[in-house]
């Protein structure tokens, strides 16, 4: 019996999906084939991200190829597919055990994912053999885990804050409870410094200024690597800094924080944000604006 992944999405989301289909695999006692394919979320290759070690272990060459929408019995009964798009794959795990139960010829699993998914539901008991995939297997190229290590033994104890806001703006929380969770925890693990991760530079620079005003000691990952829009390095080098730390502050929308956490082992200890409701609104309205007034551009205008 074979499972073969195909992940999507950016980075992390993709890190997600092969540890779940590495913990599904072992479960069903299957192999696992990883067809990893660039995308504009994701445009790294393999080799920028991975450790060759890693590579050996679950990656083979990407074939082209799409799934039909959710969960389907193909070839015969021999091929499941799935492809859980705007549903996620772990509403159909229930049925998938039910298929496996109903059809013991089948031999091969395709799956397209984003994200994680377990048969047994998503556990504390699947987070703590998610986190300790993290720890113990998962290996990215010797630039990112050497830079993070440095920067990681300069420190004492430190807190980690994931803030994203690029594509999230809208599910950010307010920032005065960004600064009490920082605070309370910060009290809580008693640390004193805190190690501050952002999609947006001009809000890391702010919030670095916020937490020096509290009494925090907060930094950033500076290094010589690499940049441009191809790169992950600078981005994993902050997840693998976030998943050093003694708990973190992140938003709930935010794969990249809750995937640090659970890397960490910390994410009972940290704290997960939810967006404030408001911002949720104001988004929802601005949207219906911007469609009322590109609806002449878009449904007429092209016609002309």
């Amino acid at each position: 019996m074979k499972v073969v992944l195909q992940p999507q999405n950016g980075y992390i989301n993709r890190i997600q999906a092969l540890a779940s289909a590495v913990l599904l695999a072992r479960e069903i006692g299957a192999e696992l084939d990883v067809q990893w394919v660039p995308s504009s979320a994701a445009p790294a290759e393999l080799r920028e991200i991975f450790s060759e070690s890693f590579l050996e272990k679950f990656f083979v060459e990407p074939q082209v190829w799409k799934l039909d929408p959710y969960l389907n019995l193909t070839d015969r009964g021999k091929v499941v597919t799935l492809a859980g798009l705007e549903r996620g794959e772990q509403v159909f795990m229930e049925e998938l055990q039910e298929l496996m139960s109903a059809n013991p010829q089948i031999s091969e699993f395709r799956i397209s994912a984003g994200g994680k998914f377990a048969l047994g539901g998503l556990s504390e008991h699947f987070t703590i053999l998610r986190g300790q995939f993290y720890r113990k297997e998962l290996q990215f190229i010797s630039d990112i885990e050497y830079r993070a290590r440095s920067l990681h033994d300069g420190h004492g104890p430190y807190l980690g804050v994931h803030l994203r806001y690029s594509d999230r703006s809208h599910q950010a929380p307010r920032r005065s409870s960004v600064l009490r969770a920082v605070l309370d925890l910060a009290s809580r693990l008693e640390v004193s410094e805190v190690f501050l991760a952002s999609d947006e530079p001009s809000e890391r620079d702010r919030w670095r200024s916020t937490m020096t005003s509290k009494g925090l000691r907060p930094w950033i990952a500076v290094s010589d690597l690499p940049f441009s829009v191809r790169s992950a390095l600078p981005a994993l080098v902050d997840w693998r800094l976030l998943s050093l730390s003694e708990g973190i502050v992140f938003f709930s929308e935010s794969s990249f924080g809750e995937e640090a956490a659970v890397a960490a082992g910390k994410n009972v200890e940290s704290i997960s944000l939810r967006g404030s409701p408001m911002s949720k609104v104001i988004a929802i309205v601005q949207e219906y604006i911007r469609a009322i007034v590109t609806y002449p551009k878009r449904h007429f205008f092209h016609k002309i």
